[in-house]
């Protein structure tokens, strides 16, 4: 499924604004005076109308699993380790011997959900699409591995954003400055 990641991040915002019409009272859907059963939600207001994404900037680095996905004198660096070893590859050598096939998209690479695709290969994403991660740094929406429509046209080393675009290629993500 194609997901823009503009739409990814809106749609995330939508649930966090949706999430925060309730009162803490927990007496009924939302209405006009603002209650509802949304726990730790509070009245909404002019606040919940001025969202806007926020830009991170970056440059494409190669996404990997391990340091074998990476080229000589890099390591595999994780995003969040916690959610497995994907992550891009970064200067220095590796910690430990590489391990597994380059492209090989391992069960401990991504150990959040099931991924969609695989990050590496770009598999099974239609032309045009990226597989990446979407919803990293937002405690609203679970970390996902999926196809991502869009402007992902920028080559390694090149200028992106991971909010706003441009997006990195299949195969590479924008990693912040």
């Amino acid at each position: 499924m194609m997901v823009s990641r503009t739409v990814f991040w809106v749609l995330a915002a939508s649930s966090l604004l949706f999430v925060g019409c309730g009162s803490e009272a927990g007496d009924g859907p939302p209405g006009p005076g603002g209650s509802g059963a949304s726990p730790g939600g509070g009245a909404g207001g002019a606040d919940d109308s001025g969202y806007s994404i926020v830009a991170d900037p970056g440059t494409c680095q190669r996404l990997c699993c391990s340091a074998a996905d990476c080229e000589a004198g890099q390591h595999c660096q994780a995003i969040d380790a916690s959610l497995g070893t994907l992550g891009t590859c970064a200067p220095g050598e590796p910690p430990e011997p590489p391990t597994g096939q380059p492209g090989e998209f391992p069960a401990s690479c991504w150990t959040k959900n099931e991924a969609e695709c695989n990050p590496l290969t770009n598999e099974p994403c239609p032309a045009g699409e990226a597989c990446d991660i979407g919803g990293l740094g937002d405690s609203t929406v679970a970390p996902v591995v999926a196809c991502f429509g869009g402007d992902n046209t920028q080559e390694p080393g090149e200028a992106c954003d991971n909010s706003e675009g441009p997006f990195c290629q299949p195969g590479y993500r924008c990693v912040s400055d």
